[in-house]
């Protein structure tokens, strides 16, 4: 399984590169290529429901390039005024609603990001406190890379949050990392890693500016 994963991610790394840059030129889109953005940047989400509406999938590969104007059903991101009222108005999680929505979840599909039940569900949340309390000491984020203790060679971005960039370059969250994202905004971080979901083809020409850190 592991040889297939890695057989998948070769393959897509070479033909998407390929495809996209002779077509789109050398500022095309990599698959599962690191970006370096501002989380004020990221102000608009395609919420899962949005994108299996628009693309037939909750993903699409990365780097893909997508014509239309699917990123005019981009809604607002405001998923960091929860995270706003537990750390910084000090709301215990049991008052923001987070435990009865993903025991709704789970209650009508069997489970959500990855939790069961509700014991599951409360240490899920007891990591994200940790999390936020790391990220502040550290006032970065990790990459994938760092955090797996492995330098890769080719798709950096896996495991990031995912982004796509619509036709006049803005920045819209895709999906993973709800609350790395919502974190960042708190703390005021001035880039974190991200990975491209799509790109409309209008929006490559924006991307050289997220390619640094």
């Amino acid at each position: 399984m592991k040889y297939k994963i890695l057989f998948k991610h070769l393959y897509y790394s070479g033909v998407i590169c390929i495809k996209n840059k002779l077509k789109y030129g050398y500022l095309a889109p990599v698959y599962y290529e690191r970006l370096w953005v501002s989380p004020n940047d990221i102000q608009l989400r395609l919420p899962r429901a949005k994108r299996f509406k628009i693309f037939g999938k909750s993903r699409v590969i990365s780097g893909s390039i997508i014509p239309g104007e699917w990123y005019k059903d981009a809604e607002k991101f405001s998923y960091h005024h929860v995270l706003e009222k537990r750390f910084i108005e000090n709301y215990p999680w049991s008052e923001l609603g987070v435990y009865t929505r993903m025991m709704d979840r789970i209650n009508e599909i069997g489970s959500s990001d990855g939790c069961q039940n509700i014991e599951e569900v409360k240490e899920r949340y007891k990591k994200i406190d940790e999390l936020y309390y790391q990220i502040k000491r550290e006032k970065r984020f990790k990459t994938q890379e760092e955090l797996n203790g492995k330098k890769r060679n080719f798709a950096k971005g896996r495991g990031e949050l995912r982004v796509f960039v619509g036709k006049y370059g803005k920045l819209i969250h895709g999906s993973g990392g709800n609350h790395r994202l919502a974190i960042a905004k708190i703390l005021e971080l001035k880039k974190i890693p991200v990975t491209i979901g799509g790109v409309h083809p209008d929006g490559i020409k924006y991307l050289n500016k997220h390619r640094s850190k």
